[in-house]
C-alpha cells in the first residue's frame, strides 16, 4: 500500500517542515507501511531531526488529517487518492480538534516505531 496522500504532501512541503523542525517544534507523523522506497530520501532527511518522529500502521487509516498546535485540524475527506483530489475540512472547533487529537493518540500508541535503514 502506498500512502498517496501523505507523501506527496510531505515532499512538497519538506523545506517548510525543516524550518519548523529547526525551530524545535515537535513533529509526529503516522503513516501506513509503504511498498516502495520512493519517499525514503525525504523521510531520512527529516529523521535526522530529534524532534521528528515517525511511526507506521499496517492499514490505511480511516481518516487522514493533520493537527496544528492542538488548536486546528485539517481533515482530508478520503483516505485514498492523489494529492489535491479530495476536498478538505479546516476547523478550529474544539470538539473536532479534540476528536482528531484523541484518535491520533490512539493510533500513535498502537503504531510501530520504524527504522528507515531497514526499509531502504
Amino acid at each position: 500500500m502506498e500512502p498517496r496522500i501523505i507523501f506527496p504532501w510531505l515532499t512538497t512541503y519538506k523545506p517548510i517542515i525543516e524550518k519548523t523542525l529547526d525551530r524545535k517544534v515537535d513533529y509526529r507523523l503516522i503513516t501506513p507501511q509503504f511498498e516502495t522506497n520512493h519517499y525514503l530520501k525525504t523521510l531520512n532527511t527529516l529523521m535526522k531531526y530529534p524532534n521528528f518522529n515517525l511511526k507506521l500502521i499496517s492499514v490505511t487509516p480511516k481518516a487522514v488529517f493533520s493537527l496544528w498546535d492542538k488548536k486546528a485540524a485539517l481533515i482530508v475527506t478520503s483516505p485514498v487518492g492523489m494529492q489535491g483530489q479530495s476536498p478538505t475540512l479546516w476547523s478550529n472547533n474544539k470538539s473536532i480538534v479534540d476528536l482528531c487529537q484523541d484518535y491520533f493518540e490512539h493510533l500513535w500508541i498502537n503504531a510501530k516505531k520504524t527504522n528507515l535503514k531497514k526499509l531502504s
